[in-house]
């Protein structure tokens, strides 16, 4: 399995309802590497990713969270299981922070990783261990867009 790496911006806005959209496009070296090494804020808007975000912000409404770029790096060639389909198949985690509900998921769920419980839909989240171990590491690293920690109250499962 050989790693090559990509070169993605990505750019988040906020709706009145705190919901997030992401603009996310892949970029060469030359121009990721030009961003990052502007040293100042007109700097960076004079870059070609600078522009790019620039034309993208003044085609939405939304108000202005956040610009990442940076590096990905991918596994070449991905060799996805028959058996698994991304689209749908997943498990939903419901999460609080602070006042604002959120939802995050994992899709291709793997079915020995997760319990249900005796409500149809919804998964014991401190079984298996698996499990545990996944709920306890994502509440304790993973914060929102603001710097808040988060904590996953319910998981279900979604087809």
């Amino acid at each position: 399995m050989a790693e090559f790496i990509r070169y993605q911006v990505s750019v988040t806005t906020m709706d009145g309802v705190e919901r997030p959209a992401v603009f996310q496009v892949f970029v060469s070296e030359a121009d990721a590497k030009d961003y990052l090494d502007a040293i100042d804020d007109a700097a960076r808007a004079a870059t070609e990713v600078g522009i790019l975000i620039t034309r993208y912000l003044a085609m939405q409404d939304g108000a202005f969270v956040k610009t990442s770029v940076g590096i990905e790096l991918l596994n070449d060639p991905v060799t996805v299981p028959a058996n698994t389909v991304l689209r749908g198949n997943k498990l939903l985690f419901h999460i609080r922070s602070g006042g604002r509900g959120l939802t995050n998921s994992i899709s291709a769920r793997k079915a020995a990783a997760f319990t249900q419980t005796g409500h149809e839909l919804d998964i014991d989240l401190a079984a298996p261990a698996a499990m545990l171990n996944f709920v306890a590491q994502y509440n304790a690293v993973v914060v929102d867009m603001f710097g808040n920690p988060v904590t996953i109250l319910k998981g279900e499962v979604v087809d």
